[in-house]
C-alpha cells in the first residue's frame, strides 16, 4: 500500500496511536503550522482549574477532552454563559455553571 497511500509508513509504525493522543496531536499540529482550535494541555487539577476559568471568561463555554478516547467518549462541556445553546453532541457530560451552581472543582 505504500505506493498508493502517502503516509502509509506512518500507519505501519502505529503513528495513529501518536496522533490519537490530544496532547501529541496539538504539538505536532502547531509545529507544522496547522490551524487547530484554541486550547491547552493540563497535567493536573490546578492547571485545569486555571485554564477552565481563563477560557470561560473569554468564551462562556468550553470542551474538556481526555488525552485518549475517540468520538467524544468522556468529553465534558462546561458552560457559564446561559445564552449559549447546550448540545450533548460530542459531550458525555454537560455542566451548566449558571443553573446548577456547580463548582469548577466538582
Amino acid at each position: 500500500l505504500s505506493d498508493k497511500l502517502p503516509g502509509f509508513n506512518f500507519f505501519l509504525q502505529n503513528g495513529v496511536e501518536l496522533v490519537n493522543n490530544k496532547a501529541y496531536f496539538r504539538v505536532l499540529a502547531t509545529t507544522a503550522n496547522i490551524p487547530i482550535a484554541s486550547g491547552e494541555v493540563c497535567h493536573d487539577i490546578d492547571d485545569a482549574e486555571l485554564a477552565i476559568n481563563r477560557y470561560l471568561n473569554n468564551t462562556g463555554a468550553l470542551m474538556i477532552k481526555h488525552a485518549h478516547n475517540g468520538a467524544g467518549a468522556g468529553n465534558e462541556l462546561v458552560v457559564r454563559d446561559s445564552i449559549l445553546q447546550l448540545d450533548y453532541v460530542g459531550a458525555k457530560y454537560v455542566h451548566d455553571l449558571n443553573e446548577n451552581r456547580e463548582s469548577i472543582r466538582k
